[in-house]
């Protein structure tokens, strides 16, 4: 089923369109998860870096609660797919001296990503 739509998203631009579309309004084709962050790292620094690849709805690095130090790991959530699919395809980002991991926020739920999720990977091929 994934191969068809594949290969009909290749031949016909408007089934793309509708495929960006139904990804849009799904949040976890949108929600990236960033690693590997710096303990000075802070949400305003990632939404500049993330904001260079399009609009978000959302940056949050998250921290300590004791410390109010980030814990080396936050979240980015851009409002179009098109933006996430840009950041995919520069996994690694040089963020405050460390070298940094980004990748699908849905990736890490237990059983791998669902099928809309595959699609979204296979177009940062």
């Amino acid at each position: 089923m994934l191969e068809i739509l594949q290969n009909s998203v290749v031949r016909h631009p408007d089934v793309l369109d509708q495929v960006r579309e139904i990804a849009d309004r799904d949040a976890a084709t949108r929600k990236l998860f960033v690693r590997g962050l710096g303990w000075e790292t802070t949400t305003e620094k990632i939404r500049s870096i993330f904001g260079t690849f399009g609009e978000l709805e959302e940056a949050v690095v998250i921290l300590d609660k004791n410390t109010g130090k980030s814990k080396g790991y936050g979240f980015v959530t851009f409002k179009h797919v098109d933006g996430a699919l840009l950041a995919l395809k520069q996994l690694s980002k040089h963020i405050d001296g460390r070298v940094t991991v980004t990748q699908l926020a849905s990736a890490g739920i237990q059983g791998g990503p669902g099928g809309g999720v595959r699609i979204i990977q296979w177009m940062c091929r």
